[in-house]
């Protein structure tokens, strides 16, 4: 009976070590694997950052060719306008160097037509 009872001790103290052995070897793979995933996901991070920095980027250049696009064409606008308002100067100059000689050319038939009903 003695025997036996130190089997049992044996047997147990044989089994609580395989238990711990077991859980140690289970600790240390789920300590791996938690390792490897928080590997992986720093490695995403770095990814998705570079990606959204690159994306900034891009955003960045748009916008300053987007905002070069709107001043070159305020600058060719205002061309526009002042050469418009160059022309309506010199068509309203014309105009009225016209209206001038006109006014003139009718003050001199006025003056003849004036003369010739004195004479008459």
């Amino acid at each position: 009976s003695e025997e036996l009872d130190h089997e049992r001790q044996r047997a147990r103290e044989e089994l609580q070590r395989k238990l711990e052995d077991e859980r140690s070897e289970r600790l240390r793979a789920e300590t791996e694997r938690l390792g490897a995933l928080q590997r992986r996901l720093g490695a995403h991070e770095e990814l998705t950052t570079r990606r959204l920095d690159e994306l900034r980027g891009r955003q960045d250049d748009s916008q300053a060719v987007h905002r070069q696009e709107v001043e070159a064409r305020l600058v060719a606008l205002g061309d526009e306008m002042r050469r418009s308002l160059e022309t309506s100067t010199r068509e309203r100059k014309e105009a009225e160097a016209l209206t001038r000689a006109e006014v003139s050319r009718v003050d001199g038939v006025c003056a003849r037509l004036g003369a010739d009903l004195e004479d008459a």
